[in-house]
């Protein structure tokens, strides 16, 4: 898993429909216990959402949504922080 190498910030990508993200959510609010875990409708307060993230290790659920990932990149883009870096997966 990303926080076990050393990442702080770990985007977790689901499905756009509505019962299979709120699935996803609770997955990893489980899977992650004392892990701030921020879902999709936490990325429009941009100012709050980053500072979650500055905070600590955190994972973002969001959906494969055009407009919500634009969202999301707009909101490390215009905070001045860095990409996301994806690491390339060995096979």
């Amino acid at each position: 898993m990303g926080a076990d190498e050393g990442y702080r910030t770990i985007i977790i990508l689901t499905s756009d429909i509505e019962p299979l993200y709120e699935q996803t959510l609770g997955r990893a609010r489980e899977a992650f216990p004392g892990m701030d875990i921020i879902g999709k409708k936490e990325f429009r307060d941009a100012d709050a959402f980053v500072q979650r993230i500055k905070d600590g290790t955190c994972a973002i659920i969001a959906t494969k949504n055009s407009g919500l990932l634009t969202t999301l990149i707009e909101n490390f883009e215009t905070r001045k922080m860095r990409k996301p870096h994806l690491p390339h997966h060995r096979r």
